[in-house]
């Protein structure tokens, strides 16, 4: 009986710090993923706010042109033209932020393949310590007996 208290004191501390080890790494995995998450979400909005300050420029310089040809900046083809560029920027963002989506998306999806990892090594550790104990079991029954 003592040696069945040693072995499963032993598989104890081998459970507990296989688990201390999976908590560890699946911690330091979620801090990278936020880490990254923020680092792509940060360069989001300073794209974004670059593609706003360009189609203001790029409004305004179109406004001039259109005033230097005697066309107004207001109503019209020339509206439609502003309206097209308004347009665009904000496919662009749409776009981008749909990328910026699928990427968090994967490294989310990356997180959630650790802590499932984790779960299967736990539970085929303990099968294999269960399947060993069996096994250990068996070879103290004397089965063939001459």
């Amino acid at each position: 009986m003592g040696q069945f208290a040693i072995a499963a004191a032993s598989v104890g501390l081998q459970m507990v710090q296989q688990r201390q080890q999976q908590k560890a790494q699946l911690r330091a995995a979620q801090h990278q993923a936020e880490v990254e998450t923020q680092r792509l979400r940060q360069r989001q909005d300073i794209e974004n706010r670059q593609r706003q300050e360009q189609l203001k420029r790029t409004l305004a310089s179109q406004r001039a042109a259109f005033g230097a040809s005697g066309v107004s900046g207001r109503g019209g083809s020339a509206d439609a033209v502003l309206q097209g560029m308004r347009n665009e920027t904000a496919r662009a963002i749409s776009d981008q932020e749909s990328v910026l989506g699928l990427q968090i998306g994967g490294i989310n999806d990356q997180v959630d393949n650790i802590r499932r990892s984790n779960l299967l090594q736990r539970r085929n550790f303990l099968q294999q310590t269960a399947l060993n104990a069996a096994i250990g079991g068996l070879k103290k029954l004397p089965l063939l007996e001459q």
